[in-house]
């Protein structure tokens, strides 16, 4: 599973925690790839951000099953430093995300 470093392994953790869930966890990572192959040796579940999973091209070996939304809150932002220069490219990629405040 994901490493403490990353958003989503901290969720699951939390969520384990208050359901009294005590998963045998005996990998982790923050290299998707490895965590991946792990999976597909049949050596247990990853548990991975379904964004990064539809970019991928899945070897049919690989069956991916969403987790339901309702249980996982997933807060994405846009940090910048204040007063800093903010490039054109990062200007029209915020403003297509209806996120640039001036």
């Amino acid at each position: 599973m994901l490493s403490e470093g990353f958003a989503l392994g901290r969720q699951l953790r939390r969520w384990w925690a208050e359901h009294n869930v005590y998963p045998i966890v005996v990998a982790e990572s923050g290299q998707w790839d490895f965590l991946l192959s792990m999976a597909q040796a049949c050596m247990g579940i990853a548990i991975l951000p379904a964004p990064l999973l539809d970019q991928l091209n899945l070897p049919s070996a690989v069956i991916p099953k969403p987790l339901p939304a309702s249980e996982l809150d997933w807060a994405v932002a846009h940090v910048w430093g204040r007063h800093r220069y903010i490039s054109h490219a990062a200007r029209a990629w915020l403003a297509s995300c209806g996120a640039v405040h001036d």
